[in-house]
Order: C-alpha cells, then structure tokens, then sequence
C-alpha cells in the first residue's frame, strides 16, 4: 500500500521530529558549498555583464550568465538558511522561558558563536597581514614592525571585528531610496556569525514580540526585509532578523521546517519561476527591477531547499555523511583563507594550455577549496580534536 503523507513506513525508526532533523543536516553542507561558490566571483577582465544580450551571446557572455547563475542568484539562499534553521533550532524543545534559560543558552553560545567568531577573525587578520606584511615587508625588505600596527589602523583597527567590510552602497529599496549596505568583519563571510550573535543577544525580546503578536511581527518583518526599509544597523541586518525570528516562530509554534511539504510541487514551481526572472534582471539593462523579486526567491529558495532535503530523507533514505556534517561550519570560515590562491594556480594552469580553457576555472578552482577544506578539517579532527571543538565550536 502506498504510504500517506502522514506515514512513515518506509523509514520506520525515525519519527517526524527525526525526520526534520535529519534533513536539516543533508541540507548543511549544500548550503556550505553554496556560500563557497557566491565568493568564487572575482572580477575580471573577461567578466562583463553590461554588455550581455540574452539575444546574442557569445561563448565568454554564456559563461558569465553561468557564472552569474551559481556565485550571484542560486546560491543566495544559503546565508538566509542557515539564519532559518538557527532561529528554529534556538527554540526547539524548548518548555519553558526565563532569565536562567536565557543565561543558560547564552553560556553555551559563547563556546560555540563568541570564541569561535573571535577566534577566526583574528586568525584571518594574522594570516592576512602574515603574509603581506611580516614576510613580504619586514622579514624580506628589513621594514619596521610598527608596519603591522600602521596596518591593522589604517584597516580599521577593532573595526576589523565587526564592520570593516563594505560592500552594497549602490542598493536601493522599493521607494527608490538607498537601502541598508552591508557590512561584515574582516573575514567577510562571518557577518552571519556576527549577526546570529546580536539576534542570540536579543532572543527574550524577539520570544516576547512573538508571543504577543506572533504572524504580525513575522509579517512586518518579512516586509521590511523584501522591500528594503530597513535601518541601517551594523550587525543587524534585515535577512538576520526575518530569517531567525520566522525559525523561532515556526519552533515555537510546534511546526516543522517541513511543514510545506504536502504543497512542495507548487512551491517548486514559484521557486522556478522566481529564480528565471531574479537571473533575467541579474544581467543586462534591467537589473534596477531584480529589487523587487529577489526577497521573494530567496524566501521560496530556503524551503523549497529543506522540503527536497526532507524528501531525500524520507523518500529515499539519504543520509548525511558525518564528516560532512562536522565540517560545515569550518569550509564556511576558512574558504576564504584559500579560494584565491586556488583561483590563482589554476587559472595559471590553465591559461599554459590556452586561454579559451580560462572558464573552466571557476568549475574547478571552488571544488579544489573544498576538498582542501574537507582535508584539513579531518587532519585537524583527528590529530588535533580540542582545538577543533575550540574553532568550531563544538558543532
């Protein structure tokens, strides 16, 4: 007899609540991937995407059109999934609420969001200025080693640790205003541990305004998340708040992340539709227009991701390999430690063969990272564990 919606038959041993965290796992490092694959955009000469026109393209302009698919529209769901599933995770089985669970919580993140966070950003900046100052300036060329405080001021100074990362200034909102820019510590990619650790900070007030209004302030913040009008608060983004508080909603309201998954072939279907035209308004003359679709993808995005993970799971008995699991949030950190030296070799590579091999860079040069990420965290795990525990926080 075919199995019901309801049933689980097939995969007896697991529960709904097993099920639902199974697929939060076989998602994880997809995402992890994703976020590898948005930095992997460099500029280049050969990059144009002004002068695209979808009615004539040329081989350099199809491959800008890929390369603008899977490092600029697909993939930018990713960030806005791992805010999902912390926000539902935060509040998961959770009885009750009051300060000593609050300060419960907050001593278990500071091993595993403060140290970590702090840990990362400050290994960045010694390898950052490890390599361009200590060895290139004052070991070869006999400079002063004031040159590394010079360096670590004229950069920011503490605004390394928070904010020193600008980028997005030309953004606009709905109403035709300049939307919030974006900001992130010195190693970029960790604005989203940045941002978990003001929302984490703010949870008693975020479990009280859902309490009191529940859909309401999900609503009103989804709407100032889509269309823009957001203050400009540097560690508080729109995407943190949104995202982090409709996974708390949905966890304290006794849904699953899963909870579309009766309605996930229509949900494909306006994701699909959605990500055809966020990529049309991503290239070419009209991409002032993407503003308005793009929030919209990204929402349909991240569930359309969890319900196919949790179809995996459930249909087809997937499961997540440990390995990668564990390691998510170490290639998340430390990609970009190596993404462009792995640019660089093989493009180099590459280029001695011919210069029409150059594309293929960017299919191979991100896959090289994370399989040097996947190495490197083993070798850590298994000869080093305490201190891996230490970076990435014990997840």
């Amino acid at each position: 007899m075919k199995a019901k919606n309801n049933d689980y038959a097939a995969f007896a041993p697991l529960g709904q609540q097993q099920l639902c965290s199974e697929a939060i796992d076989l998602v994880r490092f997809p995402l992890a991937v994703m976020v590898v694959f948005i930095h992997s955009f460099p500029d280049s000469k050969w990059l144009d995407f002004t002068a695209i026109d979808y009615c004539s393209l040329n081989s350099f302009d199809t491959f800008n059109v890929f390369r603008r698919f899977f490092s600029n529209v697909f993939p930018s769901i990713a960030v806005p999934a791992f805010f999902l599933i912390s926000g539902y995770l935060f509040f998961k089985k959770l009885e009750q609420w009051d300060w000593s669970v609050w300060k419960r919580k907050m001593r278990s993140r500071l091993k595993t969001l403060v140290i970590p966070y702090s840990l990362w950003v400050t290994l960045y900046i010694l390898y950052r200025s490890g390599v361009y100052l200590t060895i290139g300036a004052i070991i070869i060329n006999g400079r002063p080693c004031s040159l590394f405080t010079d360096w670590f001021w004229e950069y920011g100074g503490f605004h390394l640790y928070w904010d020193s990362s600008v980028w997005g200034n030309d953004r606009l909102n709905w109403l035709g205003g300049v939307a919030p820019h974006m900001t992130a510590p010195h190693l970029f990619p960790l604005w989203f541990l940045r941002d978990l650790m003001v929302v984490v900070a703010l949870t008693p007030f975020i479990y009280w305004l859902i309490k009191k209004s529940g859909i309401v302030l999900i609503s009103i913040l989804g709407i100032t998340y889509l269309t823009g009008l957001w203050p400009d608060i540097h560690g508080l983004t729109a995407t943190a708040a949104f995202y982090f508080s409709a996974g708390a909603y949905l966890s304290l309201k006794g849904h699953d992340l899963s909870l579309l998954y009766k309605y996930r072939s229509f949900l494909y279907a306006v994701c699909a539709c959605l990500l055809i035209i966020n990529m049309y308004f991503a290239v070419g003359p009209y991409t002032e227009y993407r503003r308005y679709f793009s929030g919209f993808y990204v929402i349909t995005g991240v569930f359309s991701a969890i319900n196919i993970s949790y179809w995996l799971v459930r249909e087809k008995g997937v499961r997540s390999k440990r390995l990668m699991v564990e390691s998510c949030f170490f290639i998340y950190a430390f990609h970009v430690f190596i993404l462009g030296d792995c640019r660089h070799y093989v493009e180099a590579v590459l280029s001695r063969c011919s210069s029409h091999l150059l594309p293929l860079s960017y299919v191979v040069y991100p896959w090289i990272d994370i399989l040097i990420c996947l190495l490197l965290y083993y070798l850590f795990r298994r000869f080093f564990p305490r201190t891996t525990r230490i970076l990435t926080g014990g997840r």
